[in-house]
């Protein structure tokens, strides 16, 4: 009796140790559902950015005033006739240049 006693505890600290310490125990689940968790963070970033992109495509391909609009954004890019307006904030205050071509 004492023997199957002793075999029974054995086999239940084995199991235990298992459990906690393994490969695939408590501690490398918890682990990987943090890691998971941050992965599907990210995962929902770049599908945001990707439906951002695809919409400005779309748009692009769509209406052509878009291409001049982008154009002005990001290259800094002016119509002929058209009046371009930089504000340059400093320690002076708000100073305003106008380039006109």
């Amino acid at each position: 009796m004492k023997l199957l006693i002793f075999i029974l505890a054995a086999l239940l600290l084995v199991l235990q140790y298992e459990l906690w310490f393994s490969h695939n125990g408590v501690a490398k689940t918890f682990s990987l559902k943090k890691e998971l968790t941050i992965q599907a963070q990210q995962n929902k970033k770049l599908h945001d950015r990707s439906q951002l992109l695809a919409e400005q495509i779309y748009d692009l391909k769509k209406n052509k005033m878009a291409i001049g609009e982008l154009a002005r954004e990001k290259l800094g890019m002016i119509k002929k006739g058209e009046v371009y307006y930089r504000v340059i904030e400093g320690r002076e205050g708000v100073k305003v240049n106008e380039n006109i071509n």
